[in-house]
């Protein structure tokens, strides 16, 4: 399976961070129900020992450049109120607000829009 994921990361919307031949972070993406030439951030993903280093930040530029690649002019993500670093560092990218969504599970999500 190991030999594998080189493949998968390949032929998915994944980018992936590593440290000393670890994946240490991963982003994964989709085609936006916003609309076509819009991508959604499904998954942004920092190892707990690695958070706090940019890896984050160093995934999302990465897939704005991809994103600015292929022609896509909006990226949205929503985020959690209750995770301040995630809603700090959509602040410092530059992001617009751009709604919430209320599951009733006790945290809402803020929805964030990334123009390119």
């Amino acid at each position: 399976a190991e030999k594998e994921l080189p493949r998968f990361i390949n032929a998915s919307n994944l980018i992936v961070a590593e440290t000393d031949g670890e994946i240490v972070g991963l982003l994964y993406w989709e085609e936006s129900f916003f609309g076509k030439g819009r991508w959604f951030l499904t998954q942004v993903t920092v190892d707990e020992n690695h958070r706090r280093k940019g890896i984050a930040e160093s995934l999302i530029k990465d897939i704005f450049e991809r994103a600015k690649e292929q022609g896509i002019k909006q990226i949205y993500a929503d985020v959690r109120v209750s995770n301040i670093p995630s809603t700090n560092l959509m602040k410092k990218l530059g992001t617009v607000e751009s709604g919430s969504l209320d599951l009733g599970d006790g945290d809402p999500r803020i929805f964030y829009r990334f123009n390119l």
